[in-house]
C-alpha cells in the first residue's frame, strides 16, 4: 500500500513523483512515476476521443489524427485526444478535443468505464469517448482544426474497411502507431 508520496520535479503538464509504499511482507520501496499537472481537478485527467463519421453513400470512417510526439522522436498516427479542464465533464470535453484537433462537430453517444493506461509509469485516467460525426451536416464538409500555437496536427479520416491497411502503410512510412489504433483495428475488422 501506498504510505506517501513526495514531488520530485514538476512541469508544465507533467511532475515525477516518488511513491513509497509497503510490499504484503511489509519491506518499504520507492516507486518513481509521473502524474499530469491536472491530475485531481476533472473526473478524469484526459479522454480519447473515437469519432465515427457517417456520410450518405460512402463507408463509415474513423478520424485520427498524426502528430509528431518528442518522447519517441516521431509522428504518431493515434486518435484525438487530450486533457479535460478543472471540473469538465469528459463528454464536454471530448467534443472540445475533436472540434480543436480536427474542426469535426459531433454528438456523444458513450464513453468507457474510467481507465489507466500506462499504470507501471503513472497514474493518468481517462474516458475513452465515441463521437458521432454527420459528415454531411455543414459544419463537417471542410472542418477546419482550431490548433494552439504549438500544436501541428493532420486530421484524416480513414474508412474503417481500410483501417488496418492504412495502419501498414503508415508503419512503411515510418510513422509510430498509437497501441488503441491498432486494437480499434482489430475489434473494427469484421465489422466494416
Amino acid at each position: 500500500r501506498t504510505e506517501r508520496e513526495e514531488v520530485v520535479w514538476r512541469g508544465r503538464w507533467i511532475l515525477a513523483k516518488h511513491t513509497h509504499w509497503r510490499d504484503p511482507s511489509g519491506r518499504m520501496h520507492v516507486w518513481e512515476s509521473i502524474e499530469r499537472s491536472n491530475h485531481g481537478q476533472a473526473e478524469v485527467d484526459a479522454v480519447e476521443v473515437i469519432a465515427i463519421v457517417r456520410r450518405k453513400g460512402q463507408p463509415d470512417g474513423l478520424v485520427l489524427i498524426k502528430q509528431f510526439r518528442p518522447p519517441v522522436g516521431a509522428v504518431v498516427l493515434e486518435p484525438p485526444a487530450g486533457l479535460v479542464d478543472k471540473n469538465e465533464d469528459p463528454a464536454t470535453a471530448a467534443v472540445r478535443e475533436l472540434r480543436e484537433e480536427t474542426g469535426f462537430e459531433g454528438t456523444v453517444r458513450g464513453s468507457s468505464p474510467i481507465m489507466h493506461f500506462g499504470a507501471a509509469v503513472g497514474n493518468t485516467s481517462i474516458r475513452m469517448v465515441i463521437v458521432d460525426v454527420d459528415g454531411d451536416a455543414e459544419v463537417n464538409r471542410h472542418p477546419k482544426a482550431q490548433l494552439e500555437e504549438e500544436e501541428f496536427i493532420e486530421a484524416e479520416v480513414v474508412p474503417i474497411r481500410h483501417l488496418a491497411a492504412h495502419i501498414e502503410q503508415c508503419r512503411a512510412d515510418g510513422l509510430v502507431i498509437d497501441g488503441r489504433v491498432w486494437l480499434l483495428s482489430m475489434a473494427l475488422a469484421d465489422h466494416s
